[in-house]
């Protein structure tokens, strides 16, 4: 059964909260990661619920926030309840959510770069960070889900599980392009890695070393679909066949 009331749709991200840069380390090249404003869910003008979805954060090859271009969008996932409004669809709006995209069930962590810089000032929510970065691959509830980016922090705390969500198997397909090279740590010493884009959606993966990271790496196989009661992707498109 087709949920006709639950819209999803891939749109590029507007807002960004700069998690880390490579500002005040000896990096030889520019570099931050930033994570997509997500808290702004709001009412559509007929009063129907929208929500964006973090599915990872972004990096970047300079210290000035992301700007999407033609050729180069960082993609984020709105969800549209297209249902009854009130207190009610508000109610089916979260529930759903939380069942068709779990948060992750945990963190690994895969890479970080360790200095001993003074804090920097940060915009987002009181915190600083520091020349320190650490890069976390979260962990899926069940193999019936996959996690299609990485997320970020500035301190050895792994973050907060609802800064990404998980997405169903059976929504993805595994990318076919080579990982691209956002930056590597050359100039820094200790235990090298690089940072990488790995999907249309340009969500980053990081890794030990300068190598590309072998994957593999998927992305949604629609940008405009509906969802089915068993977990299945519609295109919106088959919809008006």
């Amino acid at each position: 059964v087709v949920l006709k009331h639950i819209r999803f749709q891939v749109i590029p991200a507007r807002k960004f909260y700069k998690i880390w840069d490579s500002r005040k380390t000896k990096a030889l090249a520019k570099f931050s990661v930033w994570e997509p404003e997500t808290e702004s869910s709001w009412f559509s003008k007929l009063a129907r619920p929208r929500e964006i979805i973090s599915l990872g954060y972004y990096a970047h090859t300079d210290f000035s926030t992301p700007k999407s271009t033609s050729d180069h969008e960082r993609l984020i996932l709105e969800i549209l309840d297209m249902g009854k409004s009130g207190l009610s669809g508000s109610k089916r709006h979260e529930e759903i959510i939380r069942q068709i995209l779990p948060q992750p069930v945990r963190y690994q962590l895969v890479w970080s770069k360790e200095t001993d810089d003074d804090p920097q000032a940060s915009p987002r929510k009181g915190r600083d960070f520091n020349g320190s970065v650490y890069f976390w691959n979260p962990i899926p509830p069940s193999p019936d889900y996959v996690c299609l980016g990485m997320v970020a922090t500035s301190t050895e705390d792994p973050p907060d599980l609802d800064q990404v969500r998980c997405i169903p198997a059976q929504w993805v397909v595994k990318v076919e392009q080579a990982p691209r090279k956002v930056w590597d740590d050359a100039g820094l010493s200790g235990r090298p890695g690089s940072v990488w884009e790995i999907n249309s959606m340009n969500l980053f993966v990081a890794t030990v070393g300068h190598d590309p990271p072998p994957g593999p790496f998927y992305e949604l196989s629609a940008t405009d679909f509906f969802a089915t009661s068993d977990l299945s992707l519609v295109p919106a498109a088959d919809l008006k066949k």
